[in-house]
C-alpha cells in the first residue's frame, strides 16, 4: 500500500513529463499507476465495509450500555 502511493505521489509531481517518456517507459508507468490505482481502490472499499461493521458494533454496544444504565439507575 505505501509503494502504490509513493507511486501515484511520484506522478502528481512529475505527471507532464510522462508525455515526453519513450513509448515502452510509459506503457511501465501506465502499468504501474493502474495497478497503484487498483489496489487502493480495493483498500478503499475493504476499509469502507469495516466501517459499516464497526458502525453495527457500535450501535449495539451502545444499546447494551443504555440497557445497562437504565438497569442502574
Amino acid at each position: 500500500m505505501e509503494e502504490d502511493i509513493e507511486i501515484l505521489e511520484e506522478f502528481k509531481k512529475n505527471g507532464y513529463s510522462m508525455l515526453y517518456m519513450k513509448y515502452g517507459d510509459r506503457n511501465t508507468t501506465n502499468l504501474k499507476l493502474e495497478r497503484a490505482l487498483g489496489n487502493l481502490i480495493a483498500g478503499y472499499k475493504q476499509l469502507e465495509e469495516e466501517n459499516v461493521e464497526l458502525r453495527i458494533e457500535n450501535s449495539a454496544m451502545n444499546t447494551v450500555l443504555e440497557d445497562l444504565k437504565a438497569r442502574l439507575l
